[in-house]
Order: structure tokens, then sequence, then C-alpha cells
């Protein structure tokens, strides 16, 4: 007998294709135009189902974020992305006209001429139904993190990440959306690395030398991402930066929890509303596994019935396990 387990926002179609869709919540599907996100699903089983399955997932989440920061007044869109989207609806609407088919330009002027008398209207499709040959913003540093995290499908903990690394950069730099990429300088790459280097921890220690340069490579390889997309043909002041010679130790000894703190978070969990807390801080005291590695295992990765009962961890349907730490 085969079990079959029922994903949420997904069917399967007559054609045998697999199809997710998820209704927008009314405000946003109001200001979109659109009731629901529908895409269809290229891997039908296995850890490529679930990577894709949580990338859509992800997306959607995105579209409703920004969709709902667009409504309060706090559009987080950088000025080329929200040019590109005033390109594509002026495309969508210029479709959808009957009767100018064969002369789209004069359509869009139209358009622009009726959207022009209503109020609210976004002047940037304004520009884009009357100039779509307009040159678009120049790519900035925000346009760049952006980028690199959509395009790397980062997940929700490596994008906090992101968030953190260049918060460091936005104290040099002032902020993202206000820096070119065209118009880096070298002087922007000391001024950064002078920021890191002066940057203290929770615990007044500054940052070692191998952080700082392990963020300053992923810093590096954001503006290359950048640059490349926008085929910007300038130096990356980020790269080759001279930082000092590490001569601290190789291994910072990090001390284990006193005893009144694991006593008091063991107490604190007593009193939970859930049952799986206090279990997966058991695995965690006893094993020394990473949070991810506990939260992600699944009935398989516990074997029971071997001469030395063991928990395997490793990549499986709903985490991925990191190469290095």
């Amino acid at each position: 007998m085969a079990l079959s387990t029922k994903i949420k926002h997904v069917d399967k179609r007559p054609n045998g294709v697999l199809r997710f869709r998820r209704r927008f919540p009314k405000n946003v599907a109001e200001a979109l135009g659109e009731s629901a996100l529908q895409v269809h699903i290229k891997n039908r089983e296995g850890l490529a189902f679930h990577r894709e399955y949580q990338a859509i997932m992800q997306e959607f989440d995105r579209m409703v974020s920004e969709v709902r920061c667009r409504i309060a007044g706090n559009d987080t869109r950088s000025p080329i992305e929200r040019w590109h989207e005033a390109l594509l609806k002026r495309e969508e609407l210029v479709s959808e006209t009957i009767g100018l088919e064969n002369d789209p330009e004069f359509a869009a002027r139209e358009i622009a001429k009726g959207l022009s008398k209503l109020p609210n209207t976004d002047p940037l499709l304004l520009k884009a139904l009357v100039n779509p040959d307009a040159e678009a913003p120049k790519l900035t540093l925000q346009d760049a993190k952006q980028m690199y995290a959509q395009d790397k499908r980062m997940p929700d903990n490596e994008v906090v990440r992101l968030d953190r690394i260049t918060r460091r950069l936005e104290q040099a730099l002032g902020p993202l959306d206000k820096v070119t990429l065209e118009g880096l300088r070298r002087d922007h790459g000391r001024r950064y690395m002078d920021q890191m280097l002066k940057t203290t921890k929770s615990d007044g220690l500054p940052l070692s030398l191998a952080t700082c340069a392990k963020e300053s490579k992923i810093i590096a390889a954001m503006v290359n991402h950048g640059m490349r997309e926008g085929d910007i043909d300038t130096k990356n002041p980020f790269t080759g930066l001279p930082w000092p010679k590490d001569t601290g130790p190789k291994v910072t000894k990090k001390l284990p929890l006193p005893d009144n703190l694991i006593e008091s978070v063991e107490e604190r969990l007593k009193g939970g509303r859930t049952e799986e807390l206090p279990v997966m801080w058991r695995l965690l005291k006893g094993t020394g596994m990473r949070l991810g590695e506990v939260a992600g295992l699944s009935q398989e990765d516990i074997v029971l019935n071997a001469e030395t009962p063991h928990i395997l961890v490793r990549p499986n349907a709903i985490r991925e396990v990191p190469l290095t730490s």
C-alpha cells in the first residue's frame, strides 16, 4: 500500500503536470490585479521538488511583503526594479488594448493620457508609457544585494546573514541605494576595511581578521554579481584589500554554557506550549548538533535498531547540510 501526502497549494493537472497555485490576500490581489500566484513545477519528486517548492513559497512571500509595503507607503523596491516593473506593466496594458494593435506607441500614449487624470498614478509608469527607451536608473549596491540574494536562491537564514554583513558596509559608505556600482572607487573599499577593523562585537572585542576577510569576500562576490548582471565594466574595490596579517590564535575556544543557564532554559521549557521544544533541547544538549540540524531531522534519520543507536545528519527533503562550518 503506497502512502501519499497532500502538499499545500500543489495539485496535479489532467496532463500530469504539477501546479502550484496560492491565492493572494485580498488587498494584495487588488493591488496586483491578479488573484493568485500560479506556477508549473518542473521537478516531480525528491529533494529537487522540495527545493523548487520552497523557492516558489519564498517568492510568494516576497511578492506579498513588497506589495504590502507599497500599500503602506514603504516601497522597498529599488529604482531600477520599479522601472523594470513599470516597463512590464506598459507591455501588459498595451497588449490588452483593443483596436490599436497596429500602433502600440499611440496606444501607450493614449493610456498615459487616461491614467494621468487618475489620482495616485505611478509617475514612473507614465514615464514608461510615454518614453520606454529612457535611460534606466543606475544599479546601486542595494540592487546588487537584492539580485545576489534572489539569483543565489538564498534561504531566509542566509538572507538574514547577508543583511547583517551589508549593515557594516552601510555604516562605512552610507545608504546602499545611494551608492551606484558605476561610481565605486578604491576609496570605497578602504573605507569599508577601516570600518571593519574598528568594529567591535557585543563583548567589546574587535572582529577577528578571519571574520573581516570572510565578510569582505561575500561583499566582493555580491558586487561582482551586480556588475556582471548590469554589464558594468569597472574594477571591484572590495577585492584585494590590504588586510593586516592575522597573528592571533587560529582557534578561539568557546566555553560551554554555564550550569545555571542550562537549568534556567530547562525550567522555562517545562512551562512551554509545545512538546517539540523540550525534545529539541535534549538533542542539542546531548549531541552537540546545530539547531538547524536538529530542526531538520526526519524520522528516517534516527536509527535506534543498530548495534550503536545513532542519528544521521544528512541532506533530506527538509533542509540541506552545509559542507563547511
